[in-house]
C-alpha cells in the first residue's frame, strides 16, 4: 500500500521550464497557473490550499514551493498560456529519445480552406507526410532536437528538475489556436492565493485579448473562400473585444463597426450567434476595419473610454 503524505514529509516544488523550440531560447513570462491540495480528510476530500498564478523568468522558470508535505497537485491540470505561442505537439519516433517529431493534423476539409496557414507551415520546414486520404487527414511534420529538454522529458513538474517543455509560435489552425482558461484561484475557507491583484489580472485578460487580437488580424485569413463557413472565428472576435474593457456593450459596439458579421440568421427562430459557434471568417474589409477600431485599445491593457 502507498504510504500517505503527511505533514513531516519534504515539501514538494513544482517547477516547469519553457524553451523556444525554434531558436532553442528561454520563454520568458509565459503564464503558469495550478492549484495545490492538502491533506485528504476522513473521506478522502482533499481541500484546495493555495492557488498560483505566476510568469516565467528570464530563464524560462516558473516554480512554487509547498507550505509542507502534505500538500499535492491535484483537480484541475496546471495552466499555462504564452501569448501567440502554443505547446509543441509531437512523437517520439527513435529509441535513443534525441528527437521528435512535430506534427500538424489536417483534416479533409481544412486543406482547401486554410492555404495561408499551410504555406507558413511549409516556410517553417514542415513537410507533408503521406498520401492524402480521400475524407480522412493529413499530416504536416517536422523534427526537433531534444537536447533542452532530454533530461526531463516528458516527466511531471514534482520531479527533480521538474517539467522542460518545447513551445512554437502559432501554427496549428484557429481551432486550436484560442487562449485558454486561466486564473483558477482556490475558494475554500482559509486558502491563499497567491500572485493574484488587479492590476496581474488586467494583464492577464490584456494578453489574453492580444493573443486573439494579433491572431485575428493576420492577412492569412484573407486567404479563406467566402463560403467557407467553420473556422471558429467568433471564438476571436469576441476574445478581441476583451480590448475594450466593456463586457455589457461589447458586443454591441463591434455590431455597429461589421453589422453584416453579426446580421440574425434567415430563420427568425434561431437562435443568435455565441462564441464559439462555427461561422464565416471576416470579409478582408470587416476583418481590416475591426482590427483598425481596435488598434487604439491595444496600447495598454484594459484602456476604458473616459
Amino acid at each position: 500500500m502507498p504510504r500517505h503524505a503527511a505533514r513531516s514529509d519534504p515539501p514538494l516544488t513544482a517547477k516547469w521550464q519553457l524553451f523556444d523550440a525554434d531558436t532553442e531560447k528561454p520563454i520568458e513570462g509565459a503564464w503558469v497557473n495550478f492549484l495545490w491540495y492538502g491533506k485528504a480528510d476522513s473521506r478522502g476530500n482533499m481541500p484546495c490550499v493555495r492557488g498560483v498564478l505566476g510568469r516565467t523568468n528570464a530563464d524560462g522558470i516558473f516554480e512554487d514551493t509547498a507550505r509542507d508535505g502534505s500538500w499535492r497537485l491535484a483537480g484541475q491540470p496546471p495552466m499555462l498560456f504564452k501569448r501567440d505561442y502554443e505547446r509543441l505537439i509531437f512523437r517520439q519516433d527513435d529509441a535513443d529519445q534525441n528527437h521528435v517529431t512535430a506534427y500538424v493534423t489536417v483534416l479533409h476539409h481544412e486543406k482547401a480552406a486554410y492555404p495561408a496557414w499551410f504555406k507558413r507551415l511549409e516556410d517553417l520546414g514542415y513537410i507533408t507526410v503521406g498520401a492524402e486520404i480521400p475524407n480522412g487527414t493529413l499530416q504536416y511534420e517536422k523534427v526537433y532536437s531534444t537536447r533542452l529538454i532530454k533530461s526531463v522529458m516528458n516527466q511531471g513538474p514534482l520531479k527533480d528538475g521538474g517539467r522542460k517543455e518545447l513551445w512554437v509560435t502559432r501554427r496549428s489552425l484557429p481551432i486550436n489556436n484560442s487562449a485558454p482558461g486561466i486564473g483558477a484561484t482556490c475558494k475554500s475557507p482559509g486558502a491563499e492565493n497567491v500572485g493574484f491583484d488587479n492590476q496581474v489580472d488586467e494583464q492577464l485578460d490584456h494578453d489574453r485579448a492580444m493573443h486573439a487580437y494579433s491572431y485575428l488580424c493576420d492577412p492569412q485569413w484573407d486567404s479563406i473562400p467566402a463560403d467557407y463557413t467553420r473556422t471558429s472565428s467568433q471564438m476571436f472576435v469576441f476574445q478581441s473585444l476583451w480590448l475594450l474593457n466593456d463586457a455589457e456593450h461589447a458586443h454591441l459596439r463591434a455590431q455597429e463597426v461589421i453589422p453584416d458579421y453579426f446580421a440574425p440568421r434567415e430563420h427568425r427562430l434561431a437562435p443568435p450567434k455565441l462564441p464559439n459557434s462555427e461561422d464565416r471568417a471576416l470579409r478582408p474589409d470587416e476583418r481590416t476595419k475591426f482590427c483598425d477600431w481596435l488598434a487604439p485599445f491595444t496600447q495598454r491593457p484594459n484602456h476604458k473610454e473616459s
